[in-house]
């Protein structure tokens, strides 16, 4: 269980993780003891006296809730909570990782919820649940709430005991309707390992705006960097993006996925039903979607996929390691990759309205609909911009393929990013990359090295 302490200006922060390491496998850990990483951080100011137009939600950790029953006793705290209203749904989605005891009590036992004084009192419904990292539960609420924006959701045994509450909330009308949108999760800087969220996600998110994403829902945390408002604040200005913001510290882990990133991911999703087709929920931002056809669009790639009698709930592209650019140009123009797809290791794009549940490399749609499709890389495919040298994959192979495809995109997107930050654009990703990091931090024994292959380090 995900477990949030305060000692004074610091937190510690333990995260239930499995490993999601490029793999394809997925390594969860023995048990919970053993899955509980502390990461102690300061937390900034920073995040605490920004506020834009295009805020779309807070979001906190739950106060604990403590369940009894005759077989077994836990905890509950809820990572999130979601209001989804759309033409078909209204409910809050309330979102938890899961742990053996939660699987165990849904298995023969029910939650309730309520609002305020009582009312509208119903069954919790269990909407989805992905292995052994994440539950989703929905809870009905009037249709005629929707515009309210604030929400008390108490939870209740089926006695009718109550045990806790959730909030929450969000900006009503500030989403629109859109084709594709995507999930940005919250960046840093880590020059240790050769990456630099910050000086990243311009170039990124220029690349895929030209390429038929639509919109864009953006994660901080308390503890984000001051460069990052300022970075931001363009795409603000033009409403592009949307942003969440997590009042808890950055969990930042490298080969782990971590309960954060998984939040995110989820978060993001229930967020964007009823306002988007496709969801690119995990894409990061050194991974390119490279559409061939039609059009060098991505919603129109995959809005031609779903024709047919039977709709597609989801499209997986192969992703393949591009080495990095020299400093100073964009990464798309590098053409340098190894041709060894990364095993398993697949990005994809979700019908947000018949998946219910996402992770980094997979998701589970709902039950009986909707078909699952894998695209030919010679259609599409993601461009993975990791290392200045070796490609990482199972056999740390080398660059030793050409891939041209991209470059005549360099001088357009060298456009758009002066249009964005004028003609010292080069200058300002420069002082992105150099923006320091507010906190030493480690989630994992997980290290890569920048001209190497991962190295396991002894903790």
């Amino acid at each position: 269980m995900s477990t949030l302490s305060l000692h004074g200006p610091f937190f510690a922060l333990l995260c239930l993780v499995t490993v999601d390491c490029g793999d394809g496998k997925r390594h969860v850990a023995e048990t919970e003891n053993e899955a509980l990483i502390q990461v102690s951080r300061f937390v900034s100011n920073a995040s605490q006296s920004w506020r834009s137009t295009q805020d779309l939600a807070s979001v906190s950790l739950s106060q604990r809730m403590e369940v009894y029953t005759d077989e077994i006793d836990f905890e509950l705290q809820f990572l999130s909570a979601v209001p989804v209203f759309t033409d078909q749904d209204n409910y809050i989605a309330l979102i938890h990782n899961n742990t053996a005891a939660l699987q165990k009590y849904v298995q023969n036992h029910s939650f309730f919820c309520t609002g305020p004084n009582g009312s509208h009192r119903t069954q919790l419904r269990l909407s989805a649940s992905l292995r052994a990292e994440l539950s989703i539960f929905a809870c009905d609420w009037p249709k005629e709430d929707g515009m309210t924006g604030e929400y008390d959701v108490f939870l209740e045994l089926p006695n009718g005991e109550i045990i806790g509450q959730v909030h929450a909330n969000y900006k009503p009308s500030l989403l629109k309707q859109y084709g594709t949108m995507a999930c940005v999760r919250n960046l840093w800087n880590d020059p240790g390992a050769n990456v630099s969220g910050l000086e990243s996600f311009p170039q990124w998110l220029d690349y895929h705006r030209m390429h038929g994403v639509h919109h864009f829902i953006i994660y901080t945390t308390s503890d984000m960097s001051p460069a990052l408002q300022e970075m931001y604040q363009p795409y603000i200005d033009e409403g592009v993006v949307t942003r969440v913001h997590l009042d808890v510290p950055a969990e930042r882990c490298w080969c782990y996925t971590c309960v954060q990133q998984l939040l995110i991911l989820n978060d993001c999703l229930y967020r964007a039903k009823g306002h988007a087709r496709w969801l690119l929920p995990s894409l990061d931002v050194d991974e390119y979607l490279r559409v061939n056809l039609p059009a060098e669009d991505v919603t129109r790639l995959m809005d031609g996929r779903s024709e047919g009698r039977r709709p597609v709930a989801s499209i997986f592209f192969k992703k393949f390691r591009f080495a990095r650019a020299p400093p100073g140009s964009l990464d798309i123009s590098s053409p340098r990759y190894s041709n060894i797809p990364e095993d398993n290791a697949y990005k994809y794009a979700a019908n947000v309205s018949l998946v219910n549940v996402v992770s980094v490399h997979h998701h589970q749609p709902v039950k009986g609909l909707g078909k699952i499709l894998y695209e030919s890389p010679t259609v599409a495919a993601v461009n993975h911009y990791r290392h200045p040298h070796l490609i990482e994959t199972q056999t740390f192979a080398f660059a030793n393929s050409s891939d041209n495809s991209l470059l005549a995109k360099v001088p357009l997107l060298e456009a758009s990013l002066e249009k964005r930050y004028g003609a010292g654009w080069k200058g300002f990703l420069e002082r992105m990359r150099a923006a320091p990091e507010l906190t030493n931090w480690s989630c994992s024994a997980y290290s890569l090295s920048a001209n190497g292959p991962p190295v396991w380090e002894n903790e």
